[in-house]
């Protein structure tokens, strides 16, 4: 058996070893990788996976996100491990210990796990990011794009048939989606003017 700890920000190394330990590891025999750079074939993670090849041994990771940053780089590594018939124990996951269970044939279950893990915090993420942006009064979301110089002259011209759609979008020097987005904004813009206007009047 051979033992492998990512250590990141989120992955301190005092947790990854205790969690290891726990496990029936030996202080002297885990491996902690604290590369920042991406699995590239001369990484450690890279050769210690190719020595797990070669010698046919079982790991426990502390953790799953030791395999990657996200569910896609974890799905990759956990499909590694199942076709290369190479056992896979995760420290703080107990059901990859189940005598009955291969721990990568409940690969399909860890991953519908991990993903509407992933869906609930990139969702939380944005909540929290839109809170403190309106906490603070500040904009959220895609920045706005401003409109270009002369815009009103040439949505003028445009709106009377002066010039063409095509002319009117070479003059912004923006790019189809951008320009027909725009317009409907302005439109919209105008359109609230005027209602705006009329409950005045």
């Amino acid at each position: 058996m051979r033992y492998y700890a990512k250590i990141s920000i989120n992955n301190k190394i005092e947790e990854a070893r205790e969690r290891l330990i726990n496990r029936g590891a030996g202080e002297e025999e885990i491996v902690f990788d604290m590369e920042k750079a991406p699995k590239r074939d001369d990484s450690l993670y890279t050769n210690f996976k190719n020595s797990l090849l070669r010698e046919r041994e079982a790991l426990t990771i502390d953790t799953i996100s030791s395999l990657g940053k996200n569910y896609r780089e974890i799905a990759k590594e956990l499909q590694w491990f199942n076709s290369n018939s190479i056992p896979l124990y995760i420290a703080d996951l107990d059901f990859t210990y189940k005598a009955e269970v291969i721990p990568y044939v409940a690969l399909e279950q860890l991953l519908s796990n991990l993903a509407e893990v992933e869906t609930k915090n990139v969702k939380g993420a944005q909540k929290t990011g839109i809170a403190k942006a309106k906490a603070a009064n500040k904009s959220y979301g895609r920045p706005r794009i401003a409109y270009p110089d002369n815009w009103e002259r040439d949505f003028l011209l445009w709106k009377n048939g002066n010039i063409t759609a095509t002319e009117f979008m070479a003059r912004s020097g923006l790019k189809k989606g951008t320009f027909y987005n725009l317009i409907k904004e302005y439109k919209r813009k105008l359109s609230d003017q005027t209602e705006s206007l009329k409950s005045i009047s």
